[in-house]
């Protein structure tokens, strides 16, 4: 990945209020996952130590590297910049709300100090537009030729399934097991995850709070608000454990909350 050399100047707080994670999960919650990336091995513009990282913002995206010539602890033989990474996209507030949901983990299972998290996953078409419509997952399956990068292996761990986890607003937290197979690509990790949304969407568990869960378009009353494959987009995917990662969903459609703790 290579972000041009000129790209202005980012105010490191920008991606914790513009950026799909930041918009799916909550700023503070966005803020602890890119400090994880930083303590496993990746970046964080969320960390106080961040002087050492460059950062710039080009094509819609956030990318951070390391700078080693601001690194006096390095040796000048090691001083090698390294890849950019990306962290995040600027959310499109145009092309419908993105589903607000707590972060999930696995409870007793998440050693917030040793795992190794891995990057975002974002789902780009290869003609550069962010997103695929849950309806055109399912129906093509794992057509790689329509994902920029489909046939790329996605950093899964090892077993052969992962969890897809969901904590929609008004609904209790939801997850399924999913088999992954070895190695598993790109393509074939968007359908799975697609999947994962359809049922959820098809049977969401138990519903805490039925005005909020409709609100959301989950057990509408009114069958024209309920949701359709047609209206949801999934973005991208965080790992939120070891086994586990969180769909980021944006709506095609607009959904006015105010005051609603999720």
């Amino acid at each position: 990945m290579h972000p041009p050399g000129n790209s202005p100047p980012v105010c490191h707080e920008d991606i914790l209020v513009d950026g799909f994670i930041a918009q799916a999960f909550a700023p503070a919650e966005a803020d602890h996952y890119f400090t994880l990336l930083r303590e496993s091995r990746e970046a964080s513009i969320a960390s106080r130590s961040s002087q050492y990282w460059d950062m710039c913002y080009s094509d819609n995206a956030w990318h951070i590297r390391i700078n080693p010539s601001q690194d006096a602890g390095r040796s000048s033989a090691s001083k090698q910049y390294m890849p950019w990474s990306l962290l995040d996209y600027h959310i499109r507030l145009s092309e419908g709300t993105v589903v607000r949901q707590r972060r999930s983990w696995d409870r007793g299972v998440w050693p917030l100090s040793s795992v190794a998290v891995q990057s975002p996953v974002f789902f780009v078409s290869q003609e550069g537009i962010l997103g695929y419509r849950l309806s055109d997952i399912i129906s093509h399956g794992t057509d790689r030729s329509r994902l920029r990068g489909g046939d790329e292996i996605v950093s899964l761990s090892e077993g052969g399934t992962m969890y897809v986890r969901i904590c929609w607003p008004g609904c209790r937290d939801w997850h399924c097991q999913v088999s992954t197979g070895w190695p598993t690509t790109l393509a074939h990790f968007m359908y799975l995850i697609g999947i994962s949304v359809s049922s959820f969407i098809s049977d969401p568990g138990q519903v805490t709070e039925p005005e909020l869960a409709s609100t959301w378009g989950i057990v509408s009353m009114d069958p024209n608000d309920s949701l359709h494959p047609d209206d949801v987009k999934i973005v991208g995917a965080i790992q939120v454990s070891t086994h586990s990662w969180q769909p980021i969903i944006q709506l095609e459609r607009y959904v006015f909350w105010t005051g609603i703790d999720i």
